[in-house]
């Protein structure tokens, strides 16, 4: 099993709260349809809606939080290295 797997195979929660210390989450299930919303010192950042299971859910905002870190990475890396 690779590390990707690994990750894959946690309880949501735990794959959330890899990502707590810079980002607050709040899980919303409503008439079972799962909703969670990703904010930032108070600033609403992203949700999804309408997922009908917990991980699908958090399989979503882990996409959009991998793909906007990585975009913070590759930028910050550029910057080190002054291209």
């Amino acid at each position: 099993m690779n590390n990707n797997e690994i990750k894959k195979a946690l309880h949501p929660f735990d794959r959330l709260e890899e990502w707590s210390n810079k980002y607050d989450f709040q899980v919303q299930i409503y008439d079972g349809d799962y909703n969670i919303y990703v904010e930032k010192d108070g600033v609403d950042l992203y949700s999804i809606g309408g997922e009908k299971t917990l991980k699908d859910a958090v399989d979503r905002i882990i996409e959009w939080i991998e793909r906007v870190n990585r975009k913070v990475l590759v930028t910050e890396d550029k910057e080190v290295h002054g291209e």
